[in-house]
């Protein structure tokens, strides 16, 4: 399975600048790899990317605790999951966990 981008605006700086952005929404799917999954650039239409922000949207679940990372070097999102109350460190989710039921929001910088 694989990731879901939904574009909800994105664009140039000015009319001349090769740097854009793009804002949005990740959704991933029902079954989490081991280790991330797959990303590139290319992904949200640039070729190079100069910042990437990632905000998990919580809902109404007050009791667990998620955030997404992005490892640069081996081009994959990684998500950390954790219960509410912990004061340990967030734990890479399980492989073929479902991380179906939240949404990520996306603001990105780059190259167009």
């Amino acid at each position: 399975m694989a990731l879901t981008w939904t574009k909800t605006v994105s664009g140039r700086f000015d009319g001349f600048s090769p740097v854009g952005y793009w804002l949005g929404v990740l959704d991933f799917d029902s079954s989490y790899p081991t280790g991330g999954e797959p990303f590139t650039e290319a992904d949200i239409g640039f070729s190079t990317l100069y910042h990437l922000s990632l905000t998990v949207d919580q809902g109404d679940s007050a009791a667990e605790f998620w955030s997404i990372a992005w490892d640069k070097s081996e081009k994959k999102l990684q998500a950390y999951g954790g219960s509410g109350g912990t004061t340990t460190a967030l734990d890479e989710v399980a492989n073929t966990d479902n991380l179906s039921t939240f949404s990520v929001d996306v603001f990105a910088i780059g190259l167009n």
